[in-house]
């Protein structure tokens, strides 16, 4: 077991049952500190020793930090992913700046995947300090990003359908088109 594991085995052993405790932002009233997000500071202040059981969080603690283990295994992947992907539409946009024709919708794209990895910075320093303002922020920024988008797929659904038009009114006329 590393010493994070160690760490964050320690404040559920104590910190989530202990009356100076916060459930809803993982604060040690005691010591002052976010236990929840940084189980450092719980062995490095306390430790145990300001622990005072609070027999009414017991089973409810157990119940969220189930649920927490959930939620962070899910954040993780819900950043990279969001990574992976601005940083995908990021290189498609500059490739596809290399023509001038390109460029047309390379820029966007190039923008919303920006836009995209911004926002998984905001959702990264969301989760890591729970301030509304970050979430507000990745939120803004995501839909930036899904804006941008749809655009471009409107867009192209009409290109689409404006070249298959073309290409039936030229295979028209070069059926009837006799010499």
């Amino acid at each position: 077991m590393d010493r994070d594991d160690l760490n964050k085995k320690s404040t559920r052993d104590y910190c989530y049952v202990c009356q100076f405790y916060e459930t809803t932002n993982g604060v040690c009233t005691k010591i002052k500190e976010n236990v929840k997000s940084y189980p450092a500071k719980f062995i490095k202040k306390c430790n145990g020793e300001y622990f005072e059981r609070d027999p009414e969080k017991k089973v409810e603690e157990k119940h969220n930090e189930s649920l927490n283990l959930k939620y962070e295994l899910n954040e993780q992947n819900y950043i990279n992913n969001m990574k992976f992907i601005g940083f995908f539409d990021i290189f498609n946009g500059i490739i596809s700046c290399f023509s001038i024709v390109g460029a047309i919708l390379g820029i966007p794209i190039a923008i919303a995947g920006i836009k995209l990895n911004n926002a998984s910075d905001s959702f990264k320093l969301y989760f890591e300090t729970n301030d509304v303002k970050h979430l507000k922020n990745a939120l803004y920024l995501q839909n930036k990003y899904f804006f941008i988008n749809k655009i471009l797929y409107i867009i192209g659904i009409l290109f689409l359908c404006l070249s298959f038009s073309l290409v039936m009114i030229f295979a028209f006329l070069g059926l009837f088109n006799t010499k």
